[in-house]
């Protein structure tokens, strides 16, 4: 839902939600107090409008809507109290109704500590594979552009080394990773320049650097 409806929503609530507490309840200590945390908790609703931008799993958001949907079912159970048979109880209704408020808040702070963990968790292993990906693209790339029967036979081969390699990457292996993106750019003013020796050096270099890759891979799994 986007903020703005979700503002008018609630705006809308909470003028119905007056207009029948007013309407059907007289003013008192209690009421006022039943009142103004029913006020709160038809607020809440707009807090997964505000939040669920950061939840990218449709399960987080599904969360934060439920919390809010809960906690305004509870206290308006304990309003609804408040405004009957418990309209001489003040200090009960709003402790109730304090409880209810600080178990929401709550609620929702560890919620946001649960999301905030599980997106920086798809960040990280988003990062792990980002070189794979990266040095696939390139190679994809420069083989599309070639018609050298020779060129394409050796980044077949490298494109195999590379399918075959160690998805994730560690922090050890970042240094072997620039070498091999400098020397995928170096094959490439090779191939601009068409220097066929330089080419093959290029080449076996960045099948070389796969391989050290891989060991340091392995050993820091």
């Amino acid at each position: 839902m986007k903020k703005t409806t979700a503002v008018v929503l609630d705006a809308l609530a909470i003028v119905i939600v007056s207009i029948i507490s007013f309407a059907a309840v007289p003013v008192s200590e209690t009421f006022l107090t039943a009142y103004g945390f029913l006020i709160a908790a038809v607020l809440s609703q707009l807090v997964p409008a505000f939040l669920s931008a950061k939840a990218k799993d449709i399960a987080y958001k599904t969360a934060l809507h439920t919390l809010s949907l809960l906690y305004l079912i509870a206290q308006l159970a304990v309003s609804i109290l408040g405004y009957s048979v418990l309209s001489e109880r003040l200090i009960f209704v709003a402790v109730i109704s304090s409880v209810l408020l600080i178990l929401y808040i709550a609620a929702v702070i560890v919620a946001m500590q649960i999301i905030n963990s599980g997106n920086n968790m798809k960040k990280r292993e988003n990062q792990k594979v980002f070189f794979i990906n990266r040095v696939q693209l390139e190679l994809e790339q420069i083989k599309s552009d070639t018609k050298d029967n020779e060129l394409a036979a050796s980044l077949d081969k490298i494109c195999d080394a590379v399918k075959f390699s160690n998805l994730n990457s560690p922090p050890e292996a970042a240094d072997v990773e620039g070498k091999i993106l400098d020397e995928i750019d170096n094959l490439k003013k090779q191939i601009s320049a068409d220097k066929a020796r330089e080419i093959k050096a290029a080449c076996e270099k960045i099948l070389s650097l796969l391989s050290e890759r891989n060991m340091i891979c392995k050993l820091y799994k």
